[in-house]
C-alpha cells in the first residue's frame, strides 16, 4: 500500500496546532464532567485535575518506557515505531482521565508486535514486564477502538533500514539513494548514524523527565479517574434495563 492511500495519511496526520486543539478539546470536555461531579461531592473538591501539559509529560514517560522495553527485548525498530505511534494515536481522541496509560501502554506494544509480525504472547510480555496478561488482553479492544482499528503505521525506521539494506547489498535500489560521487558503504554508515542518533535522542528525552513530578501527576490523575469511574458505575447501576424500563412506561401510560 502506498502512503498516500493509507489510513495514516488520511486520518492520522496533524499539525502541532491541530493536535493540541484535538487533545485540549477532549481533556476540557472530560474536565467539565469531573468538575460537575466534584461540585456535588465537597469532600473531593481539593482534587487537582491535570493540565494538557501534564498529560503530555505522562505520555512522554510511558513512551520512554516502551523504548526501554523494546531495547531490553531486542525488538525490531519498526515495533518501537509502531507501538509509540499507537500510544500517541490513542490519546488524540481520548485523555488520561478516561484511559489509564499505565494499563494501555503495554497493550500498545503487544498489538504492535502482532502488527509487525514480531509476535510475543501476552503471557510472555506480562511475565517480562510484571503486568498480568489479563490486563493486556482485556484492554486490547479498548486500544483498537481508540485507534479506530487503523493499524497501518509508516515509520521512518522502515525507510532508513530499507536504504541501509540496499546499500549493504549494493543492489540496484542503492542507486536510487546515492549521489553520483557517493559510495554505498559511506551511505550505510551515514544511515546507521541516523538510527543511532534517533536512539540517543529518545534516551535523552527520557533522562530529562522528572520522575517525582511524573509520580505526583500520576497520583492526581488516578484519583480523578477513580471519581469518574465510580460515578459512571453508579449511573449504570441506577439505570433501568430495557425490559424493566418498557414495563414502567406501559404501567405509567395505563
Amino acid at each position: 500500500m502506498k502512503y498516500k492511500e493509507s489510513s495514516q495519511c488520511d486520518r492520522w496526520v496533524f499539525t502541532n496546532e491541530q493536535l493540541a486543539e484535538l487533545r485540549g478539546a477532549k481533556l476540557e470536555s472530560t474536565l467539565r464532567v469531573l468538575t460537575q461531579v466534584l461540585l456535588r461531592r465537597r469532600w473531593v473538591r481539593d482534587l487537582a485535575p491535570p493540565s494538557l501539559e501534564e498529560q503530555e509529560l505522562l505520555l512522554r514517560y510511558y513512551g520512554s518506557k516502551l523504548q526501554a522495553i523494546c531495547a531490553e527485548l531486542k525488538l525490531p525498530r519498526k515495533v518501537l515505531g509502531t507501538c509509540v505511534t499507537f500510544l500517541k494515536r490513542m490519546y488524540v481522541h481520548s485523555c488520561v482521565l478516561e484511559v489509564d496509560p499505565q494499563t494501555i501502554f503495554l497493550t500498545c506494544l503487544y498489538l504492535a508486535c502482532k502488527t509487525e509480525e514480531s509476535y510475543i504472547s501476552a503471557a510472555e510480555l506480562g511475565r517480562l514486564s510484571g503486568m498480568r496478561a489479563e490486563i493486556v488482553l482485556g484492554t486490547e479492544l479498548t486500544l483498537l477502538q481508540g485507534l479506530k482499528f487503523d493499524l497501518i503505521v509508516f515509520s521512518p525506521f522502515n525507510a532508513i533500514e530499507g536504504f541501509m539494506q540496499a546499500g549493504i547489498k549494493i543492489q540496484n535500489p542503492a542507486a536510487l539513494v546515492l549521489s553520483p560521487d557517493e559510495q554505498p558503504e559511506e551511505t550505510v554508515h551515514k544511515l546507521a548514524a541516523v538510527l543511532r542518533s534517533i536512539d540517543e535522542l529518545g534516551a535523552l528525552g527520557s533522562a530529562t523527565l522528572d520522575l517525582e513530578e511524573i509520580a505526583a501527576i500520576d497520583r492526581r490523575v488516578k484519583a480523578c479517574r477513580a471519581v469518574l469511574s465510580e460515578t459512571s458505575r453508579k449511573a449504570a447501576k441506577g439505570k433501568p434495563s430495557g425490559k424493566s424500563g418498557t414495563k414502567e412506561a406501559i404501567a405509567a401510560k395505563a
